[in-house]
């Protein structure tokens, strides 16, 4: 079981549940800290996940009772305030507003809205699922075939047009060359950019999109696309990390700001 937790307006994690308690034992997390883990409708002060145990004190005769308890610090959270489920910053409840379980500020509405149309998850904070190394090269290996069958069809009818209309083969040669570049390019960039996901990898559920999980435009797509080029150098490295990146991003993901999740 992973945590999150919120400090100075931000959240931090995950943290194991054993790490949680320790950063609470050293005075990290204090009582009225807001912490949340993937099940809980909205976040909540530590002390009313894991109520602390009372301190005791000495009194005559040599007998220890229950202290009572301490005074709400100044500034403690309370019933007012919540935390944006999508940031963590801390708001007054007056400035969050729920939509269906969660609450939302209105930094992140716009996007948050825009993940609901995409059919993003939207749990709250680690609710997202990455997709993975192999998922990925699954995807690009259906891409793979999709492109090598339109270039062989294309290829083939612009090779006898071009055979009709020129007599020097090198012309054709030329042309076949550009579409064998033109067409990938256009391919990525229009379904990215539209869908965000190409054929490939809408066949296998997973869809790239921004950092705050908005739909990436035509620019972006573009920019990622070239960017695959840089991902490719000294034996496809820059694709590779994805299987050791927390959040699942190869090298291109990280030049453009994407991610690619799972939607189902």
């Amino acid at each position: 079981m992973t945590w999150y937790y919120v400090v100075g307006g931000q959240s931090v994690g995950p943290v194991s549940e054993v790490e949680l308690d320790a950063l609470a034992q050293n005075g990290t997390i204090r009582p009225e800290t807001l912490v949340w883990r993937d099940g809980m409708a909205a976040w909540e002060p530590y002390s009313s996940i894991k109520a602390p145990a009372a301190p005791v004190a000495p009194v005559a005769g040599g007998l220890r009772v229950a202290s009572p308890a301490a005074d709400p610090a100044p500034g403690a959270v309370g019933a007012d305030v919540a935390a944006c489920s999508q940031c963590g910053t801390v708001l007054p409840r007056t400035d969050l507003v729920l939509i269906g379980n969660n609450l939302v500020c209105a930094t992140c509405k716009p996007a948050y809205v825009q993940k609901l149309r995409e059919g993003v998850p939207v749990d709250g904070l680690g609710a997202v699922e990455y997709g993975g190394f192999w998922i990925r090269f699954g995807a690009a290996f259906l891409d793979g075939i999709i492109m090598n069958v339109v270039n062989m069809m294309l290829g083939f009818a612009f090779g006898m047009s071009m055979g009709r209309m020129m007599s020097r083969s090198a012309d054709a040669s030329v042309g076949l060359t550009v579409l064998s570049i033109a067409i990938p390019l256009a391919y990525d960039i229009i379904m990215v950019g539209t869908w965000g996901a190409t054929l490939g990898k809408m066949a296998c559920k997973l869809r790239i999109v921004t950092a705050d999980g908005a739909k990436i435009g035509y620019g972006r797509a573009t920019a990622r696309y070239f960017s695959k080029i840089l991902s490719a150098l000294v034996c496809f490295i820059g694709f590779i990390i994805a299987a050791f990146d927390d959040q699942k991003r190869a090298l291109h993901d990280r030049i453009c700001n994407t991610r690619v999740i799972k939607i189902g």
